[in-house]
């Protein structure tokens, strides 16, 4: 696969789901800016392998940098899922990071181009906030369930205002159409 990406770390993870490859890059080669994840089109009966991966799409992250290394993708049903577990990262005036994470989901539109749209970004709401790393691992089923993790989640339980305990959290959605 031969493409010349402007983005910071092009390829720190890769998916395939058989029809597409999808490529990650977290940001932009200067630092800033928004992350993506490229789409190619697989043609296995190419004859050669430059024609056997055809670009087609980009998919913007907006919120994602340098902090997001790895961005995790899975599919989960008809839904592609980008987990950002360094989203939110940012320094409070005591230079804490606070990387409470989020999955991104875009859908395959078939009609008409075969175009991945964008349907949302998710975070439960008892994580935001919180350095919860949220997303930093996803894994779907072809029935639509996804797990995610969130291995830096807190105890729900504080004291003097700071969470007991680093306990973790796995999550499971359920990303069928209602």
């Amino acid at each position: 696969l031969t493409f010349v990406p402007t983005w910071f770390a092009f390829g720190a993870s890769i998916l395939s789901d058989g029809e597409h490859l999808f490529v990650s890059a977290p940001a932009f080669a200067a630092g800033d800016g928004p992350g993506a994840v490229y789409v190619f089109r697989i043609v296995p009966d190419a004859p050669t392998l430059a024609e056997r991966f055809v670009y087609t799409q980009t998919l913007s992250l907006p919120g994602v940098a340098q902090q997001d290394r790895t961005l995790r993708m899975t599919r989960a049903g008809d839904a592609l899922v980008i987990g950002a577990d360094g989203h939110g990262y940012s320094t409070d005036g005591a230079g804490v990071l606070a990387n409470e994470g989020l999955i991104y989901v875009f859908r395959l539109d078939l009609d008409p181009s075969e175009t991945w749209v964008y349907e949302g970004q998710y975070l439960p709401d008892e994580l935001s906030g919180t350095p919860s790393k949220f997303g930093a691992a996803v894994s779907g089923t072809p029935d639509g369930k996804l797990y995610v993790s969130a291995p830096d989640a807190a105890s729900p339980e504080r004291v003097d205002g700071e969470f007991l305990q680093k306990r973790g959290r796995i999550y499971e959605l359920d990303l069928n159409r209602r």
